[in-house]
């Protein structure tokens, strides 16, 4: 079971209703043991998301940003595995999961392998903005 608790001065008090629901199953006084995790941040989530504004904008693959979004989960292993029967034939479909299930930490890493996957598949260079081109001058006003 999992939910979301709030803490106050002293105490937990239960944030959702899954919480709620836990509550009823410890007994006054027991201990229970927790893991604390950092959330993402909103920046990190508004980045990831205008990533792949930016991926659907310049490429002709994806019909929507939420599609890049689902393929970079796909590619990047953050999917479960569904089985059905169709046709009396069965099949494994590897469904996107929420990105909610990531820490701070967790959505980093995700967020560099989607990186890679977007150049990739964008077809961007890799080595730097000017490989293979002529560099412009540089002016600096500490030189003679």
């Amino acid at each position: 079971m999992q939910g979301q608790f709030i803490r106050t001065a002293n105490s937990l008090v239960p944030g959702c209703d899954e919480a709620q629901a836990m509550m009823k199953h410890v007994p006054v006084g027991d201990p229970v043991m927790m893991s604390v995790r950092a959330g993402r941040s909103a920046k990190q989530n508004a980045l990831f998301h205008q990533l792949c504004k930016i991926v659907f904008d310049n490429s002709e693959k994806f019909q929507s940003p939420e599609e890049v979004k689902d393929s970079a989960k796909l590619k990047c292993g953050h999917y479960r595995v569904t089985y059905v029967r169709a046709n009396n034939e069965d099949y494994a479909l590897r469904c996107p999961k929420s990105l909610t299930d990531f820490d701070h930490d967790g959505f980093n890493k995700f967020v560099e392998q989607a990186i890679d996957y977007f150049v990739e598949e964008l077809g961007a260079p890799t080595g730097g903005a000017f490989d293979g081109a002529e560099q412009p001058p540089v002016h600096s006003p500490f030189r003679s």
